[in-house]
Formats: C-alpha cells, structure tokens, sequence
C-alpha cells in the first residue's frame, strides 16, 4: 500500500468547492475523533481518588471558607 503525500491531498482538497471542503473538514474531524477515543488509554473518571490522601488532614469547611474569603 502507498502512502498518500500530504501536499496531493491538499492540492486536490482546493480543488473542491466551499461546500465539499467543510464536509471533508467535517468527516476528517469525525474520524480523528473515533480514532482518538479508541486509542485513549484513561477516562475522567479513572482519576476518581487520585490525591485523597492529600486531603485527609485537611479542614474541608475551613478550606473552602478560606479559598471564597480569596475571592472578595
């Protein structure tokens, strides 16, 4: 199989039409996406937990009133 050079692919995308080119945009952005979550390894909540034991000792009342008196 040959690999497709990027600049032939760019000439003959300008070829097209404003409408043609954002449906390419549109399908090349589909598919990168499929692609990239197939290929992610973590999801949001896998860093469900992560730094706990940083909080334990914490005053979570006292912190939080300190961090919004910040805010004034």
């Amino acid at each position: 199989m040959s690999r497709i050079d990027l600049e032939e692919v760019l000439k003959t995308a300008k070829q097209l039409n404003a409408e043609e080119q954002l449906q390419l945009i549109s399908e090349l952005t589909q598919s990168l996406r499929l692609t990239l979550k197939k290929t992610s390894k973590h999801k949001l909540m896998d860093l469900s937990g992560v730094g706990a034991e940083l909080w334990r000792k914490v005053d979570v009342d006292g912190y939080l009133n300190k961090e919004r008196d910040s805010w004034d």
